[in-house]
């Protein structure tokens, strides 16, 4: 039967729908603004994702670096930046361990709980990776994703700098916030702690 120009729109629609979900898999501009239209990426977001070396089976620049550090002001979306590359990361390679470091447990909870929340929540998310969904571990600073790995290890995994949780096995180990005043000024015995913890 022929089509008619309703049936030739909806088709078009379906195919530039499927376009943009692929290129949001391969493109982490368009992933986070697609998932995220409220915050658009901006270009420094970018240049952070650009320098750090992606996880097996992760699209990224393979001639990334290992480690990167990023120093930037205020409100220049640092962990907003963290929270989308962690989720990048997963949705990619779900097999993964990440462990989120703050400088205490509550900050790193608290990244933990919007990673979560995006994917129990966030549809445009599940979108572009329809497989990203919790798993059998989901609690205040652990979670699962659905993974095909048995392992003690959760996903992802949030501990204060001085937790003993800092320690288990992660092949994408963030510190976020790591300086508090407790340990830069008011308790100047953690300083050396907080570097040998660090490197």
């Amino acid at each position: 039967p022929r089509s008619t120009p309703s049936n030739s729109s909806a088709a078009s629609d379906v195919y530039k729908r499927q376009q943009v979900l692929e290129n949001a898999r391969r493109d982490f501009r368009v992933f986070w603004n697609y998932c995220w239209p409220e915050t658009p990426i901006a270009q420094h977001h970018y240049e952070w994702f650009m320098a750090l070396k992606p996880g097996e089976q992760v699209p990224g620049n393979p001639n990334g670096a290992e480690r990167v550090l990023i120093i930037a002001p205020r409100s220049w979306g640092k962990t907003a930046w963290v929270i989308r590359r962690v989720l990048w990361e997963l949705g990619h390679n779900p097999n993964q361990y990440i462990t989120i470091v703050s400088c205490d447990d509550g900050h790193a909870t608290n990244i933990l709980s919007e990673i979560a929340r995006n994917i129990e929540r966030n549809d445009a998310l599940h979108d572009v990776f329809p497989g990203l969904w919790p798993g059998d571990i989901w609690q205040r600073t652990q979670i699962n994703v659905m993974r095909d790995v048995l392992s003690k290890d959760p996903s992802v995994r949030a501990a204060g700098l001085f937790s003993t949780g800092v320690g288990g096995r992660s092949h994408l180990l963030v510190f976020d916030d790591v300086v508090a005043w407790r340990t830069a000024r008011g308790q100047p015995a953690l300083r050396e702690q907080s570097r040998q913890i660090f490197h």
